[in-house]
Parts: C-alpha cells; sequence; structure tokens
C-alpha cells in the first residue's frame, strides 16, 4: 500500500470491488443513491474520520462562479439527509434532531468531499498540495479507485482572488 494513503487512516480496509459495492454502506444508506456511479464516493468518504473529512476539505475551495452551484447542491444533500433521518426515526425530524444528527454524522464535511470528488472543474486548491497531505492522499486515493484524473485536474497551484473558501 502506498505511505501516502496511510495518512487517510481509513476505518477499514476495502478492495476498489468494495468501494463500487459500498460494502461499507448499509441497504438503507445505498438505496438513498440515486446515481450508482456516486456510490463509490459516498463510500469512500464514509470510511475516513470525520477529523480527515474536515482537515482535506479545507484544503479547497469553490470557484466564485460555482458558488450558486455549491449552494443548490448542499441544500439538495441536505433535504437527503434529513429524509434518510426521517426514515431512521419514523418520522420528520425537528429543527433540534436535525442539526443533532448533523453535527455527529459530519453532513457539511462529507458533501464538500463529494462535491469535490463530483465536480472538480468548480473547485480548486488553496494550496499547492504536498505530497504527504490529508488532501494530497485523498485525491490519488481517488485516482487509484476511479481511474478519474484528479491530481492532474487539480493542479493549478493556489488560489486566485476570484475563489471563495468553503
Amino acid at each position: 500500500m502506498n505511505d501516502c494513503f496511510r495518512l487517510l487512516n481509513e476505518k477499514k480496509v476495502l478492495s476498489i470491488e468494495d468501494y463500487f459495492s459500498g460494502a461499507n454502506l448499509s441497504e438503507s444508506q445505498k438505496s438513498l443513491i440515486d446515481n450508482r456511479n456516486d456510490l463509490w464516493k459516498i463510500s469512500f468518504i464514509g470510511n475516513l474520520p470525520a477529523e480527515n473529512q474536515d482537515t482535506i476539505g479545507r484544503s479547497f475551495s469553490i470557484k466564485k462562479n460555482s458558488w450558486k452551484h455549491y449552494a443548490k447542491a448542499h441544500r439538495d444533500w441536505l433535504s437527503s439527509e434529513k429524509y434518510y433521518l426521517g426514515n431512521k426515526l419514523s418520522h420528520e425530524p425537528n429543527s433540534e434532531e436535525f442539526h443533532d444528527d448533523m453535527q455527529k454524522t459530519h453532513v457539511c464535511e462529507r458533501f464538500r468531499l463529494f462535491y469535490i470528488l463530483t465536480y472538480p472543474e468548480r473547485v480548486s486548491m488553496l494550496d499547492e498540495i504536498p505530497w504527504n497531505s490529508f488532501a494530497y492522499a485523498f485525491l490519488e486515493k481517488a485516482e487509484k479507485i476511479s481511474g478519474e484524473n484528479y491530481l492532474c485536474f487539480l493542479s493549478n497551484g493556489s488560489a486566485q482572488p476570484d475563489k471563495i473558501s468553503v
């Protein structure tokens, strides 16, 4: 295994096939994923410790011209999360229940990483990412799983003034 991947400190050792099948997700979680091409992303992100998710997400910014797109996608993600929580609770969650669940399950951190993997053309790195960072390991592992060239796509140097940090 690549030493860089050890930085990620994933919860379980999963094969590439495990990511694509969502082996670390429950059947009810999988049933909420409309696009089967997103399964590996959600599985990969869900396998990362929350503190790593936050550190990785803070290494990227959303391009200014993509901010509205990001906000809409985030609202849609939150709606899905609320629906999932409602199914778990067997009632529509109130604001306090939803807020508590968001904190406990790190909804915003997970979404940020999902957005980076789904829309790499809409994000930029805040700084040049060192090879031994969480963000670099995240992108390199995403490349290994998906075959997409995330590192090449996002290697554009430091953030420009037209970027908004998330």
